[in-house]
């Protein structure tokens, strides 16, 4: 192996670590640990991150054993003034360190103005981009009493970038700024500055006035210069004259990396080839992608448009193609006539990070399951924890919750009602849990732990319904959520899609059937068909009363599968039919939902006279009797017998006796392969079905996944937030945190109507565009302040009282200006620094009316600043401290009465 560069012999290959390099004169040059975060736009860096899955490794991560495997990134930055010769020494350094490290991290070409959320991520008080460079003789990040104007972009985290000068040339009402006095701040906000940058420009200014030991801060809203206290005003146009002022208007301001980002390109694969020593990429699909389109033998390009490309190099590719990976990658992007600042990611054969992952349909790691097994249903909750789930527990370990999606055991009190036209129709106590694929349900549940009540609102959508009832059963959950004060979380469930806790609130006996009421308010389409069916055949899914469903099939032989339980009623018996692939657990369960549900089945009626219809059986026959009614029930058969002095009523009440009382009867197991014929005469006769084994399902648990919504900008976007945490969740907005197997939406408290009804939909357009095909996962509406513990565990450590001490624009501004230490001790000092530095000039050529007829250098508005000292005292016959500490109307009458105004 060739030698290293001496700057980075000292990084550890097995440990968490953080480091970045400076490219100073085409050296690699470490650049200490208080400067993490400041870049010179006119130079180039390298920053390299170590971390496990666990443990996101950051500007303030220290060398450390990992927790678990490691995973690398390497990323060379170029500023937008950096050389070109410094830019190739930092991409081929970045390889040099890719090579000490075996190959293994994931490298990203980072371009000023464009870089990834990771990147941003790693430096949590923002980026600090100077003007400047090695090349401009800044060799270090050293304190500079210069006056500076900085642009402050981001939502969350800052981009702070330093203008090339002081002056109006450089603003935009899109953006905020800050001017550097050193003792004086001013925060200017466009008029089209949106809430976040305000408040992170009032961040940099509080940041600043630290580092300064204390600073007079302004704030100014565009247009309203004018209004400022004269002092302050007068210090404002000294560096930036009102009569210059020019801002870019909001349209002509949009950043153009932002306004690709909104252009829509379907993601494309190609596939690199240098057969022949000839550098050959062709196209291999476009649309959605698979793990299986990528061959180990070469290299791809993924091509995601002016979001990025990705080169993912393959295990067996040859070393050329490796070393040159990123170059034709830029060759690429020239090509495509792509910007010059899109993104670009080298990622290897096996070492995947989950940005790349989330681009294909399927993904599979090497150390996951993969072969033929039984498909079971998902059932985290059963794996993870056989006793029963205490909602206390749970509250205290929302870890726990979180991974298994359960908030109790689901034993607390729960209501249940089916939309039927425009209304809401409460569901007998008796038949809650059975539920129509034609018809749309609410479920409100309510469990409490200590003295607190926590409500669950779910509105289960059937695969059948109409989109009016869909429409009407989430209007109503928004109407029963008002009623209880905002208080429950909402979930959207989908037929076929269930979480496991809604699941667990029917105890196991949860069943779908097919039909259900009329379709539409009308009533038009469709007919009501849910009464009682002849023959009934459900397919049962789960291993306990916290997982098992029950849905109908259509009821036949082709139907069964082998590697499932499935329940046949008739009028003739109830079996239970065990597929050789079920489990035992999965049997019990089969035997539960034949004993239960299923919906109501007609009885057999038998008329005197006419028995020979019916099986006989010796069950004392001697205590029948013409005049009355009887329900004989027994394992094969539910028998009404009609005496032939019974009247009609009586028969009918025979009937719902016969339909509810006597308790259960025992189901008829039957063993797959062990079937008599009544059973295939039952199913409707023999025929083929599956008995193949199953692929089993993937479950594998992908990391959660942060965004911001926000329509500060004017339009609804959607942000990822990488390594989040709790203080991540800005109350100003919608939050959407994917857990793969369902997505949650926190409502800040403060967000406005806009961001509050687009968020549902923009969550919905997120799971359709999904390559993993999951647009039917459960969708959670949490209020903030209402958290359940289910979404509090994807946090770490949840902290109830943060939101508390959670500071607004408004709150920091008037803070910082409360203890600002007064404008006329700052002013003078100023002005002192100021005027010493200052030409001066005799009384006579400072009294000019007109401006243009003053020296070129004089500032109209402070002219008595280029009097000498001697000449000032002579004019206004005290000195410049005392003048200072004059009144504001003071001042301006004694410089009118000597033409200095």
């Amino acid at each position: 192996m060739p030698p290293v560069d001496p700057a980075f012999a000292s990084v550890p290959k097995n440990k968490a670590f953080f480091a970045v390099w400076r490219i100073e004169h085409l050296k690699v040059v470490p650049v200490p640990r208080e400067h993490y975060g400041s870049f010179f736009t006119g130079d180039s860096y390298i920053v390299y991150s170590a971390g496990s899955g666990t443990e996101f490794a950051n500007s303030r991560t220290r060398e450390h054993v990992a927790r678990g495997p490691l995973e690398m990134h390497i990323h060379f930055w170029l500023g937008a003034e950096t050389s070109s010769d410094e830019a190739g020494t930092a991409a081929y350094k970045a390889v040099e360190l890719d090579d000490h490290l075996g190959g293994l991290p994931v490298q990203h070409r980072e371009v000023q103005g464009s870089e990834s959320k990771r990147f941003l991520a790693y430096f949590k008080d923002g980026l600090r981009l100077l003007s400047g460079g090695c090349a401009s003789g800044f060799s270090h990040v050293t304190p500079d009493q210069s006056p500076k104007l900085f642009c402050v972009k981001g939502k969350r985290l800052p981009i702070v970038q330093q203008m090339s000068s002081v002056s109006w040339e450089h603003f935009n009402e899109g953006d905020s700024y800050v001017l550097d006095l050193q003792d004086a701040i001013f925060v200017w906000n466009g008029r089209s500055a949106n809430k976040h940058e305000k408040l992170q420009a009032a961040k940099v200014a509080a940041k600043l006035r630290a580092e300064h030991g204390g600073s007079h801060v302004v704030f100014i809203e565009d247009g309203q210069e004018v209004a400022l206290p004269a002092q302050e005003r007068q210090l404002f146009a000294r560096h930036l004259p009102l009569k210059d002022k020019h801002v870019i208007r909001r349209a002509d301001s949009v950043d153009s990396d932002e306004a690709a980002e909104q252009s829509l390109h379907q993601v494309k694969l190609f596939q690199c080839s240098d057969e022949g020593g000839t550098l050959r990429v062709s196209e291999v699909k476009t649309g959605q992608m698979f793990q299986k389109d990528l061959k180990h033998e070469d290299t791809f390009i993924i091509d995601c448009g002016p979001k990025g490309i990705w080169v993912w190099i393959g295990k067996q590719a040859n070393k050329k193609e490796r070393a040159e990976a990123m170059r034709n990658a830029q060759g690429f992007i020239r090509k495509k006539g792509y910007h010059v600042a899109t993104p670009v990611t080298r990622v290897i054969d096996g070492g995947e990070p989950l940005e790349f992952k989330a681009l294909f349909a399927t993904w599979r790691d090497k150390d996951e399951t993969n072969g033929f097994t039984p498909l079971k249903p998902k059932s985290r909750v059963a794996k993870t924890v056989q006793t029963k789930f205490d909602a206390g527990l749970l509250h205290e370990n929302p870890v726990l919750s979180a991974e298994t999606q359960m908030v109790d055991d689901g034993t607390g009190q729960k209501e249940v009602w089916r939309i039927e036209r425009f209304s809401m129709v409460s569901v007998d106590p008796e038949h809650q849990g059975l539920f129509y694929s034609g018809d749309c349900y609410i479920v409100l549940y309510a469990y409490s732990t200590g003295a607190t009540d926590h409500f669950i609102l779910y509105y289960w959508l059937g695969s059948h319904s109409s989109q009016d009832e869909q429409g009407t059963a989430a209007l109503k959950a928004v109407e029963l959520d008002d009623k209880l004060g905002g208080k429950p979380v909402q979930v959207r469930v989908v037929q076929g899609k269930e979480p496991a806790h809604f699941m667990a609130i029917f105890g196991g006996k949860m069943t779908i059937l097919s039909g259900g009421k009329a379709s539409s308010f009308d009533g038009k389409r469709g007919k009501d068909t849910t009464g009682p069916k002849e023959r009934l055949l459900l397919q049962v899914r789960g291993t306990s009363k916290l997982n098992t469903k029950a849905m109908e099939v259509e009821c036949r032989a082709g139907s069964l599968n082998s590697n499932d339980v499935f329940v046949l009623r008739s009028k003739q018996a109830t079996y239970v039919w065990a597929g050789k692939g079920s489990t035992g657990d999965e049997r019990e369960m089969g035997k539960e939902i034949a004993a239960g549900a299923g919906g109501p089945v007609d009885p057999v009626l038998v008329v005197e006279g006419e028995e020979c219809n019916a099986q006989k059986v010796e069950c004392r026959a001697g205590s029948l009797n013409s005049n009355d009614v009887f329900v004989l029930r027994s394992k094969q058969a539910t028998y009404v017998w009609a005496g032939k002095g019974s009247t009609g009523d009586e028969r009918e009440m025979g009937k719902e006796i016969a339909a509810g009382a006597g308790g259960p009867v025992d189901p008829v197991l039957v063993v797959e392969g062990q079937e008599r014929p009544e059973f295939w005469e039952a199913i409707g006769g023999k025929e083929p079905y599956a008995n193949a084994r199953r692929l089993g399902e993937d479950h594998v648990q992908q990391p959660a996944r942060l965004f911001q919504c926000s329509n500060a900008s004017g339009r609804l976007t959607a942000e990822e937030v990488v390594n989040f945490a709790q203080a991540d969740l800005v109350p100003d907005d919608v939050m959407m945190l994917d857990a793969w197997d369902a997505l949650f939406l926190w409502i800040g408290q403060e967000s406005n109507a806009v961001e509050r009804k687009g968020a549902e939909q923009m969550a919905l357009e997120y799971l359709t565009a999904d390559p993993a095909g999951r647009d039917n996962i459960p969708v959670f509406r949490i209020k903030q302040g209402c958290e359940p513990p289910n979404f509090t565990g994807f946090f770490g450590a949840w902290d109830l009282a943060l939101w508390n001490n959670c500071k607004t624009y408004d709150d920091l501004r008037k803070e910082l200006m409360m203890s600002n230490p007064g404008i006329e001790q700052v002013t003078h000092k100023i002005e002192s620094d100021f005027s010493a530095s200052l030409p001066t000039y005799p009384l006579e050529k400072l009294q000019h009316k007109v401006p243009e007829d003053l020296p070129g250098d004089v500032d109209p508005a402070i002219k008595e600043a280029y009097l000498s000292k001697e000449d000032f005292q002579k004019v206004f016959k005290m000195s410049e401290d005392s003048f200072a500490a004059l009144p504001e109307w003071k001042k301006q009458h004694l410089k009118k009465s000597l033409g200095l105004f």
